[in-house]
């Protein structure tokens, strides 16, 4: 049988110099019966087994048994269950990655794809990227989406929006990320929370070419029905889409030029529930480790250093969908007229 090795040191960049006292590993049994665990950097190793949603009371026994002996943890989590978060108060001397395969089948290739991109991540570089990516921000103006065959482009006045989150850098205690790392978002809403009206001041037409990723809405969502909506969108890799947007909402779908298979899908998908008319996520990949996308529900390929529109939003519809756009440009516009293209760093670099 296949199995996978993972060793403490894999998760030196993502927790950092400091791993505390304990290194927890929480797995869900199918998951474990698949993995050849090593000790290799000298931290006890511990384990914990995930069996669904019922076992987070005893997650939580855990981490207080180890705050009353005044330990800390670094605690990696792997299922193939949805990732639970945790409070700052309940992640008090913790440190805590999680990987999940929560959206499509648990696979030991899989995980191994996405243990590598955890493992070799130059977590300081991704610092220095969204440092860079934020300069330009702060300077600039708006937004500009452009692609250049099919000729498209849309734009987005930014600088009022108030919901920024950040997935770079290596973790302190009392924190929690669902690892690769590496992408800056905007939403319209508090994390977690949505709407049916507000919308992103977003205006053009966008070219949609690279990959979907879908992510069940919930556990009541079956895998199945997640994987049939992932391959009903799957032709935008090579049978692209326009879609016309006003006022950060999808009004128009058109093929832009290999076939329509997807453009059908989509058309259908957003008459079957206008939701996800709605652009709920603009998020800005950052990792270079994820330039080569995955022909597959891969949930790595969401931090493709490129820009992605999510749609819809877990808890408050069936799926969110993520839209990684690979032959859509990012330009800063400044008050000067001038732009810059916030991905030139990851023009002509390969990825480790």
């Amino acid at each position: 049988m296949q199995s996978c090795r993972i060793r403490p040191s894999d998760f030196a960049g993502v927790f950092g110099k400091e791993f505390g006292d304990v290194f927890l590993l929480v797995t869900s049994p199918r998951v474990r019966e698949r993995l050849q665990v090593e000790r290799d950097n000298g931290v006890e190793l511990a384990e914990q087994s995930w069996e669904g949603a019922h076992s987070r009371s005893a997650l939580l026994a855990r981490f207080e048994d180890l705050r009353r002996a005044g330990r800390k943890a670094s605690v990696v989590w792997i299922a193939d269950d949805e990732f639970e978060h945790y409070s700052n108060d309940e992640l008090k001397g913790i440190k805590l990655a999680a990987l999940s395969s929560f959206s499509s089948p648990f696979t030991v290739d899989a995980l191994a794809r996405t243990l590598a991109i955890v493992r070799d991540t130059d977590y300081q570089q991704e610092l220095e990227i969204e440092r860079s990516f934020l300069e330009k921000l702060d300077g600039g103006k708006r937004i500009l989406f452009r692609s250049a065959s099919p000729k498209a482009e849309a734009t987005l006045d930014y600088q009022q929006l108030q919901h920024w989150f950040s997935l770079h850098g290596a973790l302190s205690f009392g924190q929690q990320v669902v690892a690769p790392t590496g992408e800056l978002s905007m939403l319209l809403n508090g994390s977690g929370e949505f709407d049916a009206v507000s919308r992103f001041p977003l205006d053009g037409q966008i070219l949609l070419e690279g990959q979907p990723i879908v992510h069940r809405g919930s556990r009541t969502v079956a895998l199945e029905e997640t994987m049939k909506t992932y391959d009903s969108l799957a032709a935008m890799r090579d049978q692209p889409a326009l879609v016309d947007v006003r006022g950060g909402e999808i009004v128009g779908v058109h093929p832009a030029g290999g076939g329509d298979a997807f453009c059908r899908s989509l058309t259908q998908f957003l008459e079957r529930e206008p939701l996800y008319r709605k652009i709920h996520e603009i998020g800005f990949g950052t990792s270079l480790q994820c330039k080569a996308l995955r022909a597959e529900n891969f949930a790595a390929n969401e931090r493709y250093p490129g820009v992605h529109f999510g749609l819809g939003l877990g808890g408050h519809t069936q799926f969110h969908i993520d839209l990684v756009c690979t032959k859509t440009d990012v330009l800063v516009e400044f008050a000067d007229g001038r732009t810059e293209d916030v991905y030139q760093y990851a023009q002509g670099v390969p990825a480790k």
